[in-house]
């Protein structure tokens, strides 16, 4: 374990004694390696920005989109109030205290508030090892991580009233909202790695999930709707070897841009013909990967297996799904609804 740069900072600071920005000058220089001027230091917007350019090489667009989006936050509130572009070297636990008190301000949840955190431990911790200065996150008392909520999963005879929603529309935003539906669950996907997939990803049953969460790689079966559905949109589309499965539409006529759909129009696509399908519950596309996991364990299938299928990092991620569906039917046998999921 690495030693602090400095044992006089308190562990945590209390936010109703936050002392009042500008920075005085000693507290600035004094994390500056070597006590050099501070202008010679990068500024806090160009240390993140060398930061993000880091992360593109190994981390994915989205995990590089969410960091910028928190990191370029911390640098307009803390620039801010020091009047001017704060240097890196001048962030100091005072800054960053301040900052964390900022999102409390504005009402953000317990979730968002750790993974700003998170973002901000990440951006330290590599400039502590880059450039030797202070990871000031050390300092900082860490946020009380409260227990997840339980997923919505739904019964089978809702997840197939989705995916069987329009199976006779024939046009193309018919087709291709479908197919979505029904690669999401039959395969178990992240909506991250259903929009990223390419028609050379396709191999038989089988589709190449090519730099998944975590930079991983892992060959996942195609369910036999899925397989039908896509089909059905590759007649109809006939796309080059190396296009997106899943384009964006110029209109519905035949022409379609050659880029991908972005996770915010599938998700808004899974909404929308959930409410079609008269399921009233919130439904993201996260949750048909919830309940691809779920249905499949519940039906006998051995962890390793699904979590080889779903690319989760620990096999305990995998086995709490099991956890989810024991306590719906321990909360459906006490409403006297037996213990059938599908009768749910």
């Amino acid at each position: 374990m690495r030693k602090r740069r400095d044992t006089n900072l308190p562990v945590a600071i209390d936010n109703a004694a936050l002392p009042a920005f500008p920075l005085r000058e000693s507290e600035v220089v004094r994390f500056a390696p070597n006590k050099e001027p501070i202008r010679a230091q990068l500024t806090l917007a160009q240390d993140v920005h060398f930061y993000l350019t880091t992360c593109a090489l190994s981390y994915s667009e989205s995990t590089v989109e969410h960091y910028g989006r928190d990191l370029r936050d911390f640098d307009r509130v803390v620039s801010n109030q020091y009047g001017q572009p704060i240097p890196s070297a001048a962030v100091n636990v005072p800054a960053l205290q301040f900052y964390l008190f900022e999102l409390r301000k504005r009402g953000v949840s317990d979730a968002t508030y750790e993974r700003h955190f998170q973002s901000l431990k990440a951006f330290f911790q590599f400039r502590f090892a880059m450039r030797d200065l202070p990871d000031v996150t050390e300092y900082i008392q860490r946020p009380k991580t409260r227990p997840r909520p339980m997923p919505v999963i739904l019964s089978i005879s809702d997840v197939c009233r989705l995916c069987d929603l329009g199976s006779n529309d024939r046009t193309p935003k018919g087709l291709r909202d479908g197919a979505i539906v029904e690669t999401l669950y039959g395969c178990g996907l992240r909506v991250a790695e259903l929009v990223g997939l390419h028609w050379k990803d396709l191999d038989g049953g089988f589709v190449f999930v090519s730099q998944g969460k975590g930079g991983k790689d892992r060959i996942v079966p195609i369910g036999r709707k899925a397989i039908r559905k896509l089909r059905n949109w590759r007649a109809w589309l006939a796309p080059a070897f190396d296009d997106p499965i899943f384009p964006s539409f110029f209109s519905n006529a035949r022409r379609v841009r050659q880029h991908r759909l972005t996770t915010r129009a599938v998700e808004r696509i899974v909404a929308e013909r959930a409410e079609r399908a008269g399921i009233t519950l919130p439904i993201t596309p996260h949750t048909l990967r919830h309940c691809f996991v779920t249905h499949l364990l519940e039906r006998g299938a051995d962890s390793p297996s699904v979590r080889a299928m779903v690319g989760h990092a620990n096999l305990s991620t995998t086995t709490l799904y099991a956890h989810f569906d024991s306590v719906f039917m321990t909360a459906q046998a006490k409403r006297g609804r037996g213990w059938s999921r599908s009768a749910a």
